[in-house]
Parts: C-alpha cells; sequence; structure tokens
C-alpha cells in the first residue's frame, strides 16, 4: 500500500510539472485522507509540501488570467462589472477578482476606481492607453539599442 500511495505522488509530481494545478489539488486531497487513515505519518509532511506548491501555483495562474484579461478589457470598456471580468475569466471567487483589481490599482499596474457598491471598475482609459504606448516606446528603444550592438 505504501509503495502504492508513493507511486500516486510521483504521478501527482508530474502533473505539477505539466501545470495540472487544480487537477494536483484534488488527487493530493483524496491521497492525504487515505495516508491519515492508514497510518503513513511519513508520507503526509511530503504531502502537504505538494499541496502548499500546489495551491501556492494554482491561485498565482488565477490572478494572471485575472490581470491578463482586466489589460485588456480596460482598454476596450470604461466601465466594467466584476461579474463580466468573472465570466470573462471563468471563474467564480468574485472575492479574488475584486483583490487583484484592488491591487492592480495600488500598484499602479491599470488607471482605475473600483466601486464596491456596485462592484464595478471604472477605467480611466487614455491613462491606461498612454501606459501601454509608454511600455512599447521603451521596448522599442530597447530593441534598438540590443539589436545595433550586433
Amino acid at each position: 500500500m505504501e509503495n502504492d500511495i508513493k507511486e500516486e505522488i510521483i504521478i501527482i509530481r508530474q502533473l505539477q510539472n505539466e501545470n495540472k494545478f487544480e487537477e494536483s489539488i484534488k488527487e493530493l486531497n483524496e491521497l492525504k485522507k487515505i495516508v491519515e487513515k492508514e497510518g503513513f505519518i511519513s508520507l503526509i509532511k511530503e504531502i502537504d509540501s505538494l499541496l502548499l506548491h500546489a495551491k501556492t501555483h494554482f491561485e498565482e495562474e488565477r490572478v494572471k488570467k485575472i490581470k491578463k484579461v482586466v489589460l485588456n478589457l480596460g482598454i476596450k470598456f470604461a466601465r466594467l462589472q466584476i461579474s463580466d471580468i468573472a465570466e470573462k475569466c471563468e471563474l467564480k471567487d468574485e472575492q479574488l477578482i475584486i483583490n487583484t483589481v484592488k491591487d492592480m490599482i495600488k500598484n499602479k499596474e491599470i488607471f482605475a476606481e473600483y466601486f464596491s457598491s456596485s462592484k464595478s471598475v471604472a477605467f480611466d482609459q487614455q491613462a491606461n492607453i498612454d501606459e501601454i504606448d509608454k511600455l512599447m516606446d521603451a521596448y522599442k528603444e530597447w530593441e534598438d539599442k540590443e539589436f545595433k550592438k550586433e
């Protein structure tokens, strides 16, 4: 039984290497129940470590997806509902979206204002477009310098 569990851990590590974190979390939770029931104390620490790794990366992937959607929609629309962002991201966790949007505003990744009463985001589209233009200019300048060296 312990060898079967160790083989399952190898499979779960492969899932994580393939960035299939949600699937690995489900598998690890099931495996943890079995390990606890069977009393394989030595494996619990390894499973907990893998669970922490998977949950951390799963959350990071969700935040990246939210940011990408918000940045994309923020230059197309002046105002968005959190529910619209959730639908576009295919996520049900509105609180994660709200927290991500607030962090993006605080970190000046977007120029916008969040309204909690209506759960909406009002974008300063011109400021966002200007910021993108600055980034594109900086990239072009860097590219010109780098490729002129050759």
